[in-house]
C-alpha cells in the first residue's frame, strides 16, 4: 500500500509539473489561444505524449502570473490503456512574481476540478509514468533533489489546494486487479510554513475483481517545516465505512484518530495519541516507523479496552456457543510490539480472558514459513467453560458418562461427511517453540496445578515434552507427539502418573470415585484421528497400573463370599448393611489396548483375608464390560469380614464382572465353584473305593491289616477334618442329588 501511496503522489508532482510547464510556455507566447498548436508541439517534444486543449486558455501576467484553462488531456503511455493518463475539467493556478526574485514562493489557490488520472504498471513491471520522470542520476536521488529545492527556498506558500469531483484509476496488469478512486474531493486551508492547515479529504473506493468497497473520510490540522523537512497534522481523524468479501465481515465501520508527524530528513513516521474503533473494538497506543523507503521497520503500543470477544467473533461470522454463557464475555488486551516486513514482536504480551490472565512474549519470523518462539504464562483457566453444549462428537465424553446408545452412535459416524483436517496443513510448515506454564488449569473437570511444558514443531510434528503437572497429591509427567504428516493424524503418548489419589482423580474424571487409593502408572499409546470415536477405534498400546491402601467401590466381595457361602448352608443371607466396597492392600496389573479393545491377564488384588486374581477385557467402543476374577480366601482372621470367612481359607471363587462402566455386575460363579468341590468329593470316592479294594485283595492274599492302626488312622483324620471338608460335607448335604 505505500508504494501506491508513492506513486500517487509522484503522479500529483507530475500533474504540477504539467500545469507549470504550460503556464511558462503561455507565459512566454502570451496569447496562448493563438498558439495552442505549439504549446502541443512542446510538449509533445518534452515527454512524447499528446496534450489535447479543447478549451480556452486564460492567462494573467501581473502581479500574478496566472492560468485558466478548461478540458486538457494527456495522453498514456505505449502499451497502456486507450484512455488518457490524465485529463482535467478545469485549472486553474497563479504565482505572484515579485516574491520570486526573493526565493519566495508566493502562490494563489490551486484548483483543479474533474481530475481523472490513469495510473498503472504492465506485465513487465513498468509504470505509465516512468517516461515523465526520465533517469535518475547516479549522484542524485528524487529524495536528495526534492530536498535541495526545499531547503533553497526563503518562503513557501499557496493560498490552498481545492480538487473536486477526481477519479483516479490503478491498473495492476501483472495481478490483473483494478482500484478505482471516484469522487475524491480535497480541500485545505492557505499552506504557510510553521502555520496550522487545515486539510478535509473525502472519496469513493471500489476494486474490480470486487475486493473493497466504500466510503473514506479524512480530516485534520497540517503544519509544514521547510527548513527540518517536517510534515505534522494533528488531531487526525479518518472514517471508513466499508464492505466486500476481503473483509472479514460484510460492512465495517472504522474510525481512527491520532497526531501525525513525517520526518523526511530522516525517513521516519510517529503517530502518536493513536486511537481507533472497529467492529465494536476500541484501542488506543502509538507507532513509530523508521526507513520507510528503504527497510521498514516499526515499534509501539496498543492497549485494547474490554470487549466481548463473543459478540466480535459473532460479527466475523463465527458464533459460538459455550456451556457458560458468559464465557468469552470480558476480554481486554495491551501489549508492546516491534518488527519489520519479515519479522513482528509481542515483546511484552497481557490479556485477560474472562477469569483468567496471561503474561509473556511472543516473536514470528517468516510470514510465509513461520518461525515462532513464544513464552506464555496463565494464572488460571477453566476450560471446561468453553465447551459447545450440544454436538457431542466435537467434546470430550469423560468415562463413565456416555449413554447406553453409544454403539448407534459410533455407528452413525461411519455415515457422517469426511472430517475436515485443513488445519493440519499450515503445522507441516511451521517451526515452533512455545514455553506453557499454568498455576491451576481444569479441563474435563479435571484440575492440574503448576503445569509446564515446551511445544516443539518442526516437520508436522509437534511435541509436548517435558510436560509436567501436580495433581491430587501426586504428580504427572508426559510426552505427548502430533505427527500431521498425514491425512490423519497419529497421536503418541507417553504418560506416568506416580502417587495420586484415585478418589479424587477419578471423582473429578468421571463423576464417580469407584476406586479409592494411591495411584501410579505409566500409559504408552498411539491413536489415529482428532474425534473420541477414531480414537477409541485406533487405540493401541499398555498400560501398567498400581494401586495401594485402597478399595473398589460399588461391590463387597466380603460380603458376596459369605452369601455364596450362607445360600451353599442353607442359612439366611447378611443383612445389607455393610459399606458396598472392598478394601485391599495392593491392586496392579497391565492392560493391552488394540484398535479400541482393552484386555487384562495378569490383575492381582491383595486383601488381609483374600488374593484376587483376574483377566477378561473391556471393549472402548460400546463399554461394555467381560471380566472374570478369582477369589483365594487366605488364612486369618484379620481384615473385611477376615473372621467371618476364617472357616473358608484355601478355597477359591470365581466372581464374574459384566455390564457397561457405569453399570457394572458383580456376580459369583457358583457354578463353577460347586462343580470343582463335586470333583474333588468324587475323587475322594474312588480313591476311597480303591482302598477297599485293595484291603480286599489283601485278604484274600492272607495278608492281615492292623485294624488299630487302621482304626487309629481314621480317628486322626476324623479328629483334622478341616473347615473346608465340613463345608464340602454341608454341600454334600444340600447337593447330594448331584452325584
Amino acid at each position: 500500500m505505500s508504494k501506491l501511496v508513492k506513486r500517487l503522489l509522484l503522479a500529483f508532482f507530475a500533474i504540477i509539473a504539467l500545469i507549470v510547464v504550460t503556464l511558462v510556455t503561455a507565459y512566454f507566447l502570451i496569447d496562448a489561444n493563438s498558439f495552442k498548436q505549439k504549446i502541443i508541439t512542446e510538449v509533445h517534444d518534452a515527454t512524447g505524449r499528446e496534450l489535447t486543449i479543447d478549451g480556452e486558455l486564460d492567462i494573467s501576467l501581473f502581479p500574478w502570473l496566472g492560468l485558466r484553462a478548461n478540458n486538457i488531456s494527456l495522453s498514456n503511455a505505449a502499451g497502456f490503456s486507450d484512455q488518457p493518463f490524465a485529463s482535467i475539467e478545469r485549472v486553474e493556478f497563479g504565482i505572484k512574481l515579485a516574491p520570486v526574485f526573493r526565493k519566495e514562493i508566493e502562490a494563489d489557490t490551486i484548483t483543479l476540478h474533474g481530475l481523472k488520472l490513469y495510473l498503472g504498471i504492465n506485465e513487465q513491471g513498468i509504470s505509465n509514468w516512468a517516461d515523465l520522470l526520465g533517469e535518475q542520476t547516479k549522484k542524485e536521488t528524487p529524495q536528495s533533489s526534492n530536498s535541495a529545492a526545499l531547503t533553497g527556498l526563503a518562503a513557501f506558500s499557496i493560498g490552498g489546494i481545492d480538487v473536486r469531483d477526481a477519479d483516479i484509476v490503478w491498473h495492476d496488469q501483472q495481478a490483473s486487479q483494478q482500484w478505482f478512486i471516484r469522487n475524491f474531493n480535497f480541500n485545505s486551508g492557505a499552506i504557510l510554513p510553521g502555520k496550522p492547515i487545515s486539510l478535509k479529504m473525502a472519496f469513493d473506493i471500489d476494486s474490480q475483481p470486487t475486493l473493497i468497497n466504500g466510503h473514506i473520510k479524512l480530516s485534520g490540522i497540517a503544519s509544514i517545516d521547510l527548513t527540518n523537512q517536517l510534515l505534522a497534522i494533528g488531531n487526525l481523524k479518518l472514517i471508513s465505512l466499508l464492505d466486500g468479501p476481503a473483509l472479514p465481515t460484510q460492512t465495517m465501520e472504522a474510525k481512527l484518530s491520532s497526531d501525525l508527524s513525517l520526518d523526511m530528513a530522516n525517513d521516519s513516521l510517529s503517530m502518536q495519541n493513536l486511537a481507533f474503533n472497529v467492529l465494536g473494538l476500541s484501542a488506543s497506543g502509538q507507532l513509530n516507523a523508521h526507513q520507510l523507503s528503504n527497510k521498514p521497520s516499526f515499534r509501539g503500543q496498543l492497549d485494547v479496552s474490554e470487549f466481548s470477544l463473543r459478540d466480535l467473533l459473532a460479527k466475523l461470522g463465527m458464533a459460538v456457543d459455550t456451556v457458560d454463557p458468559t464465557a468469552l464475555t470480558k476480554t481486554s488486551l495491551n501489549i508492546d510490539f516491534e518488527g519489520n516486513t519479515t519479522r513482528l514482536a509481542l515483546t511484552s504480551l497481557g490479556a485477560i480472558i474472562d477469569d483468567t490472565q496471561l503474561s509473556g512474549n511472543v516473536s514470528i519470523a517468516e510470514f510465509n514459513k513461520p518461525s515462532i518462539t513464544a513464552k506464555l504464562k496463565l494464572d488460571k483457566i477453566d476450560l471446561d467453560r468453553y465447551l459447545p453444549p450440544t454436538a457431542e462428537e466435537n467434546k470430550f465424553t469423560p468415562v463413565g458418562t456416555v449413554s447406553s446408545d453409544t454403539t448407534a452412535n459410533v455407528t452413525d459416524t461411519t455415515t457422517k461427511a469426511p472430517i475436515d483436517n485443513s488445519w493440519m496443513h499450515p503445522l507441516r510448515t511451521m517451526i515452533a517453540k512455545v514455553q506453557f506454564d499454568v498455576d491451576s488449569l481444569k479441563i474435563n473437570n479435571l484440575t492440574l496445578t503448576q503445569l509446564a511444558t515446551t511445544l516443539t514443531a518442526k516437520g508436522g510434528l509437534l511435541t509436548l515434552h517435558p510436560l509436567t503437572a501436580s495433581l491430587y497429591n501426586g504428580s504427572y509427567q508426559g510426552n505427548i507427539q502430533l505427527n500431521a504428516n498425514l491425512d490423519t493424524p497419529i497421536i503418541s503418548v507417553n504418560e506416568t502418573l506416580k502417587d495420586v489419589a484415585a478418589g479424587p482423580l477419578l471423582k473429578d474424571l468421571t463423576g464417580d470415585d469407584k476406586i479409592l487409593g494411591t495411584v501410579s502408572s505409566n500409559a504408552k499409546l498411539t491413536m489415529r484421528g482428532t474425534t473420541p470415536d477414531q480414537i477409541k477405534k485406533t487405540a493401541n498400546g499398555d498400560i501398567r497400573f498400581a494401586f495401594i491402601h485402597g478399595a473398589i467401590k460399588g461391590v463387597n466381595i466380603a460380603k458376596v463370599v459369605r452369601d455364596a457361602k450362607a445360600k451353599l448352608s442353607g442359612q439366611p443371607v447378611g443383612k445389607n448393611d455393610e459399606p458396598a466396597q472392598t478394601d485391599f492392600a495392593e491392586l496392579s496389573g497391565t492392560i493391552n489396548i488394540k484398535s479400541g479393545l482393552l484386555q487384562n491377564h495378569d490383575l492381582l488384588m491383595k486383601s488381609p483375608f483374600f488374593r484376587i486374581v483376574g483377566r477378561g477385557k473391556v471393549d472402548l467402543l460400546n463399554e461394555s464390560i467381560d471380566y472374570l476374577t478369582e477369589v483365594n480366601i487366605v488364612e486369618t482372621s484379620k481384615g473385611q469380614g477376615g473372621k467371618d470367612l476364617a472357616q473358608l481359607r484355601g478355597l477359591t471363587i470365581p466372581v464374574k464382572i459384566s455390564g457397561t462402566f457405569t453399570e457394572p455386575k458383580f456376580t459369583p460363579d457358583l457354578t463353577s465353584m460347586i462343580g470343582d468341590q463335586t470333583k474333588q468329593k468324587a475323587k475322594e470316592k474312588i480313591d476311597k473305593k480303591k482302598n477297599q479294594l485293595k484291603g480286599k485283595l489283601l485278604e484274600k492274599l492272607g495278608v492281615k491289616q492292623d485294624n488299630a492302626v487302621n482304626d487309629s488312622s481314621e480317628a486322626t483324620n476324623a479328629t483334622q477334618e478341616s473347615p473346608q471338608e465340613k463345608l464340602e460335607d454341608k454341600l454334600k448335604s444340600k447337593l447330594k442329588g448331584l452325584f
